[in-house]
């Protein structure tokens, strides 16, 4: 049985390179074929363009040449994964509707109190079209509605788990205050290798330098954040610490206004702040962080056992990779 599953692709293949025109060979030819699927090297391309616009331009040509090696690797790889993903949404039979991505889409925009057109800048310097944006939101939806239905009912975070981790971080949840900040965000895809978080990471260094020596962090912002406030210069509007990202609550630290923070790695992405106001302070007691650390504990445990069941389904998919 395991010969005719590894055949059917293979046959498929043949028959589309049999019947594909000579000139559309070199400009569209088959880079892999994944299940009964076959990606294309315009399907590549597309990814890589993506990604440019996200890194920005690369001057140095010895540079770009190895970067765009690296970077066709790592879309050709997280082609095969959403590929190997879909295949697996289809056969259980799970779906998003259009009327579910038009309410996230709206959440999203009142959430972070932004117009259309603002969300469309937003969705432009991250090198998206609207339609690219809700094909990367339907399948964020449908991995959390998988996660639901294969993964979650086997991570249970106890309540010892929680208080251990309020005892091991109590410098996260000591002091409450409220601060006002200038941020750059730069994003990262869910399935990106190690080689495109390096990528993107590095880029933020550079920006982060340039701010701290050229004190444009506004400037900086408005043209390359992926983030809120982006807008506004990356300025955002006044948060208590204890509702911001741990990291990004320790990075606080001692900071004080005028002050830019080191470039953290938060979830999704990295970020780089100024702090421009600080006022007040509190203790936060367990009771009142409990919560936000069982989500944190559980969102932590549910991505590791989503990335290891997708190992899995990789090991069980036919994945042929052609010309290497």
């Amino acid at each position: 049985m395991r010969v005719r599953f590894i055949l059917a692709p293979l046959l498929f293949l043949l028959c589309i390179m049999a019947y594909w025109p000579a000139g559309a060979e070199e400009v569209n030819r088959v880079v892999a074929v994944v299940g009964d699927d076959v990606i294309t090297a315009l399907d590549v391309d597309r990814v890589i363009k993506t990604m440019e616009a996200q890194l920005g331009k690369v001057d140095n040509p010895a540079q770009a040449a190895e970067r765009q090696q690296q970077m066709r690797k790592v879309a050709l790889d997280r082609i095969i994964e959403d590929r190997i993903f879909l295949q697996e949404v289809k056969r259980i039979n799970l779906g998003v509707s259009q009327a579910e991505l038009d309410r996230y889409i709206e959440n999203i925009k009142s959430k972070n109190q932004i117009s259309e057109k603002q969300f469309a800048a937003h969705l432009s310097r991250r090198g998206l079209t609207p339609d690219e944006y809700r094909a990367e939101l339907k399948k964020d939806i449908l991995k959390h509605k998988l996660i639901q239905q294969e993964v979650k009912s086997s991570v249970v975070i106890s309540d010892d788990q929680v208080n251990q981790y309020y005892k091991a971080h109590l410098s996260e949840y000591g002091k409450v205050d409220q601060v006002k900040l200038r941020a750059l965000f730069l994003t990262v895809p869910e399935e990106s290798t190690v080689a495109t978080r390096d990528l993107i990471r590095e880029k933020a260094e550079k920006l982060r330098a340039q701010a701290v020596k050229e004190n444009n962090l506004a400037d900086l912002a408005t043209k390359n954040s992926q983030g809120p406030g982006a807008t506004k210069g990356g300025e955002l509007e006044p948060v208590s610490t204890k509702d911001m990202v741990p990291v990004m609550r320790q990075a606080l630290g001692e900071m004080k206004p005028g002050d830019i923070s080191k470039v953290l790695t938060i979830p999704g992405g990295f970020v780089f702040f100024e702090l421009l106001e600080r006022s007040g302070d509190s203790v936060l007691a367990l009771p009142q962080v409990r919560e936000q650390i069982r989500d944190k504990l559980e969102n932590e445990a549910l991505e590791k056992k989503f990335q290891s069941w997708m190992a899995n389904l990789r090991k069980k998919t036919f994945v042929e990779i052609i010309g290497q």
